[in-house]
């Protein structure tokens, strides 16, 4: 397995991930921003939360055993979480 611990993404390659996150799928919203030089996301009435690199546009952050993989080009990302996963488009 390849280490992606230190990989660092920049923040002109993070900021295309940037935006308000919905889903028909989970009654959530989730805002992703870049802080820091770092990317975080945020659910709706929730703390943020870090986001750690794991490969091509994917994020994870392990407390929460949650996975987050980017598609920039359809303007959506797939939140996968407890067996589930859950389909969010950008907010336009």
């Amino acid at each position: 397995m390849p280490d992606f611990t230190n990989k660092k993404v920049s923040s002109a390659e993070l900021q295309k991930y940037e935006g308000d996150y919905t889903s028909k799928e989970a009654p959530l919203g989730i805002k992703i921003f870049v802080k820091n030089d770092g990317l975080f996301a945020q659910g709706t009435g929730q703390p943020e939360f870090p986001l750690e690199f794991a490969g091509d546009h994917q994020f994870k952050f392990d407390n929460a055993g949650l996975k987050i993989t980017f598609y920039p080009e359809k303007q959506q990302m797939q939140l996968e979480q407890n067996g589930g996963k859950f389909l969010f488009d950008k907010k336009k």
